[in-house]
C-alpha cells in the first residue's frame, strides 16, 4: 500500500503534513526571535509523526522543545500547566480534532501568559492562536468533494491515488499579536495569504 496505489477502499487527500512542521517552527522563530523554550501540545493517538519533525525544526534553530500529550480534552489544563512549569516561552500545536476542540482554550490561555501559539489549522487562529501555515482546509475539502463524484460515477477507490495538499496558507492574528506586544516583520506580513484583524 502507498499514497500512489492505497488498494482496497481506501482514498482521498491526507491532511498529514509532518514536514510543515519544520517550516512552522522557523516561522515561529521569525516572529520570536528570542523563543528558547517551546512546548508542543497534541494528541498522541492522532497518526502523525509531526512531534519529530517539530523536535529536528527546533534543534535546528537552538530551541529546546518539551512535549505534552493529551488523550482527552479533560487532559488539557494539566498539560498547559506543565508547559508554564517549564518554562515555556511558546506554544506548538499539532493539530487534530482533539486539539482543535480545545483550540479557544489553548489561545486564551496563551494570551493571558503572552505566550505566540502556532499551528497548522486556519481555524486556530480565528480562535486566537497568532499564526497558522498549513493546507487551506476549505480548498482541500473541495478537492475531496471532486474524489466523491469520481466515485459516486464508478471510479474504484483503490484506482485514486491519495493526494497531499495543494493550496497552503499562511495566517496571521494582527489582533492576537498585538494583546502579545509582538511587532510582526514586515516581509512576513506580506507573505501572509490572510491577516485577521
Amino acid at each position: 500500500m502507498s499514497l500512489a496505489r492505497p488498494s482496497k477502499n481506501f482514498t482521498g487527500i491526507t491532511f498529514l503534513t509532518d514536514e510543515m512542521a519544520v517550516k512552522r517552527m522557523e516561522l515561529l522563530k521569525e516572529v520570536t526571535p528570542k523563543a528558547r523554550r517551546v512546548a508542543v501540545i497534541y494528541n498522541p493517538q492522532h497518526f502523525d509523526d509531526e512531534v519529530t519533525f517539530a523536535r529536528r525544526g527546533a534543534e535546528s534553530l537552538g530551541i529546546e522543545l518539551t512535549t505534552h500529550p493529551i488523550n482527552s480534552a479533560a487532559d488539557l489544563n494539566a498539560a498547559l500547566l506543565a508547559a508554564s512549569t517549564g518554562g515555556a516561552d511558546s506554544l506548538f500545536i499539532i493539530s487534530s480534532r482533539l486539539t482543535g476542540l480545545v483550540a479557544g482554550k489553548i489561545a486564551q490561555y496563551g494570551q493571558e501568559r503572552r505566550l505566540p501559539v502556532i499551528t497548522s489549522w486556519r481555524e486556530f487562529v480565528d480562535s486566537g492562536a497568532l499564526l497558522s501555515y498549513g493546507p487551506s482546509r476549505v480548498f482541500e475539502a473541495k478537492r475531496l468533494a471532486g474524489y466523491v463524484q469520481k466515485v459516486l460515477n464508478g471510479a474504484k477507490p483503490a484506482d485514486l491515488p491519495i493526494e497531499q495538499p495543494v493550496k497552503f496558507e499562511l495566517v496571521i492574528n494582527l489582533k492576537t499579536a498585538k494583546a502579545l506586544g509582538l511587532n510582526l516583520p514586515l516581509p512576513l506580513l506580506d507573505r501572509a495569504d490572510a491577516l485577521i484583524e
